[in-house]
């Protein structure tokens, strides 16, 4: 049922940061930044030795000055690390507002009706394989669906939500670049037919076995 084919490493962009932790890392970059000007302040005006001569002076200071940036980089990047990683989850956000308004939205017929929910060649890469129902509304309305396509997304990973479709009869995930399956794939009791070729599968989780 699987692909055989050599697996790629799954990328995952972090938990996200709390919103204590991303103002301390705002904090902490404002301190190291307020402490260089205070470093460059107090190299540029060093007195110059009697002795050396002042383009070797201002050679010895500008190389002062690199290190003293240098290290302020360095004390800063765990923290520039997390506010990126904040920024990101607002992009996030701000795609799956998009996704609920756009494709789901046009497939709410489908969802009330035939209970099929059509998403493929949809750009779900964008979402980089994080949850893809988040919102309450969409989990109440794909609830019902039956059948799923995922198919030719260019997915990395199988959201964990889709395995909360309790009556997903079909899933469709044909021509992505999943890797792997979640290991609650198990929960689909009434899944009949899963279709993964096309993706970069090593080994599938046992619990599938207790699907339909």
């Amino acid at each position: 049922m699987a692909s055989t084919a050599v697996a790629a490493e799954e990328r995952s962009p972090g938990t996200r940061p709390s919103q204590d932790l991303v103002k301390e890392s705002r904090k902490a970059i404002s301190r190291i930044e307020a402490e260089l000007a205070w470093k460059i302040k107090a190299i540029a005006t060093l007195p110059n030795p009697p002795d050396m001569d002042i383009s070797l002076c201002k050679a010895a200071k500008a190389a002062m000055e690199a290190e003293a940036k240098r290290l302020a980089e360095e004390e800063k990047a765990p923290h520039r690390s997390v506010i990126q990683l904040e920024e990101f989850y607002q992009m996030y956000d701000s795609i799956i507002k998009k996704s609920d308004n756009s494709a789901i939205s046009r497939s709410e017929a489908d969802i009330k009706g035939n209970k099929k929910l059509d998403l493929h060649e949809q750009l779900l890469h964008e979402l980089n394989g994080l949850i893809l129902f988040n919102s309450p509304d969409s989990a109440q309305k794909l609830s019902t669906i039956a059948k799923l396509d995922l198919s030719n997304n260019n997915m990395k990973c199988l959201p964990e939500s889709v395995t909360s479709l309790v009556n997903l009869r079909t899933l469709d995930v044909y021509s992505n670049q999943i890797t792997s399956l979640p290991q609650s794939m198990g929960g689909l009791k009434k899944l009949k037919i899963l279709n993964i070729s096309g993706n970069f599968f090593a080994e599938l989780p046992e619990s599938i076995l207790n699907c339909r």
